[in-house]
């Protein structure tokens, strides 16, 4: 499964911060884990259609993954209306219902991080 290419330099800023971040929590005594939303949305079969992936930038790519999410139990309540505009806020979803499964050791979810946990959907 291909994932987010985290080392491309277009990312380098962001990608310093998501660790900074990750090292301050952990000594404050978090535990965060990384988790990229699309191998998420492909391995749990989120706003799939047909074999493809659904645009998370279009209407209708949004609608499929809501109704995907609901249809797998996450209450999405009063939010709804936002995520079907805003894809960061549907990402940030799709990565939390990831870190449920992984922190309640689903077995949709595999571990492979080497230095913090790394939640990634195993393939269909």
């Amino acid at each position: 499964m291909s994932v987010f290419p985290s080392g491309a330099p277009w990312t380098r800023d962001w990608v310093d911060l998501g660790i900074a971040l990750a090292d301050r929590l952990t000594t404050l005594g978090y535990l965060p884990i990384e988790v990229y939303p699309y191998a998420s949305r492909l391995g749990l079969g989120i706003g799939i259609d047909d074999k493809r992936t659904l645009d998370k930038h279009t209407p209708e790519g949004r609608t499929a993954i809501l109704a995907d999410l609901e249809r797998l139990g996450v209450a999405l309540g009063q939010n709804r209306e936002m995520l079907t505009r805003d894809h960061d806020a549907l990402d940030s979803v799709i990565c939390a219902y990831t870190g449920l499964l992984w922190a309640n050791k689903s077995d949709l979810i595999r571990d492979i991080g080497e230095s913090r946990p790394f939640a990634l959907p195993r393939p269909p």
